[in-house]
């Protein structure tokens, strides 16, 4: 099963391993304070999503995870693993790795990189944890595919005393463009030259490769 818990949107797709088209998946939308708050699986129709507050994103949050996993644990004899998509991997997390508790530990600190996004991914991390115990969680960081950026494409312009508190470029939506580059590269001999990608959704950003690699990105 993969995981997209975001600032606005849970997404979810079950898999067979190697295949792209998932068995099932759906979504909810509008979590954020304010929003509409709605949700659909698979191929059903769009539905109104009854939170106690439409201005409350973290109750409509949490109302999408009470009706996404008893769902999930419905289907529990076909799950391999759970797979979130986990926006901040720091310095430290540059591959997907098993969500353990030392790891869920270091991530959490990394919430005030991330204030929007990251304490959502670990709330879905916690809840499928609780309602899958045998089932293993793993990662997956947007900012692995920029651990590749140089020294001086990593750097703000900041006094050294904030970057060695962290503050520094990582770069963002890097499972979107690990995955359009591994697109291109079968489409494309000029996949390794120089490209440059971009992501555009509730959030836009542009990546610039060369070898296939993350050299540039404009988003801190």
């Amino acid at each position: 099963l993969a995981v997209n818990a975001g600032s606005s949107s849970l997404k979810f797709g079950l898999y067979l391993e190697q295949q792209d088209k998932p068995l099932w998946s759906g979504q909810f939308e509008g979590l954020e304070p304010g929003g509409r708050p709605r949700w659909r699986s698979g191929a059903g129709p769009v539905q109104d999503l009854a939170a106690s507050s439409a201005d409350d994103g973290a109750t409509a949050f949490d109302t999408a995870l009470a009706l996404l996993v008893p769902q999930v644990v419905a289907r529990a004899a076909q799950l391999d693993a759970v797979v979130h998509r986990i926006v901040h991997g720091g310095a430290e997390f540059v591959s997907a790795c098993l969500l353990d508790a030392g790891v869920l530990e270091r991530l959490r600190r990394l919430a005030p990189l991330a204030p929007l996004h990251q304490p959502h991914n670990l709330a879905g991390v916690a809840a499928f944890a609780r309602a899958l115990p045998g089932v293993p969680q793993l990662g997956c960081f947007d900012t692995a595919f920029h651990a590749s950026l140089p020294p001086v494409e990593r750097q703000l312009p900041l006094p050294a005393a904030l970057a060695a508190q962290g503050l520094r470029r990582y770069g963002f939506h890097g499972l979107s463009y690990a995955h359009v580059q591994r697109r291109l590269a079968a489409s494309s001999a000029r996949a390794t030259g120089r490209v440059l990608l971009a992501h555009l959704g509730n959030g836009a950003s542009l990546c610039a490769l060369q070898g296939s690699r993350s050299i540039a990105t404009t988003m801190g």
